[in-house]
């Protein structure tokens, strides 16, 4: 039988790993890095992307992948040379945000709900 605790509690931090990871993509959005030259490694801030994964024995893990295609290049008035912005879109990041504020608030219920599950139990048999 599944623990109704045990898998709300997977499910909170993986709404905590989303909104820290919203957060991070949002707070560097606007850092810029060189363009990469042929051959070259993308040296600037790669945006992330958070996997849900069920578990087997219930409940939720979460796995960070970085986000593909990691930048976008941009070649401003004046300038000869394309600068590399990285890949974060902020209406996507905003819905990542507000998802993960609805699932720990689902989440925070299914526990409070079991808390009160388990106190009516326990009037009933004292």
């Amino acid at each position: 039988m599944a623990d109704p605790m045990r898998i709300a509690l997977t499910g909170m931090r993986a709404a905590e790993t989303r909104v820290a990871v919203a957060a991070d993509n949002t707070a560097n959005q606007l850092s810029t890095a060189p363009a990469p030259k042929t051959g070259e490694s993308y040296q600037g801030y790669t945006p992330k992307t958070v996997d849900t994964v069920s578990q087997v024995r219930g409940g939720v893990r979460t796995q960070i992948n970085p986000a593909d295609p990691a930048f976008t290049l941009e070649t401003k008035p004046g300038q000869t040379e394309p600068t590399a912005f990285p890949n974060v879109d902020l209406a996507a990041e905003q819905v990542q945000m507000m998802t993960a504020q609805h699932a720990y608030q689902a989440n925070a219920n299914i526990i409070r709900t079991q808390q009160d599950m388990d106190k009516t139990l326990l009037d009933i048999k004292s």
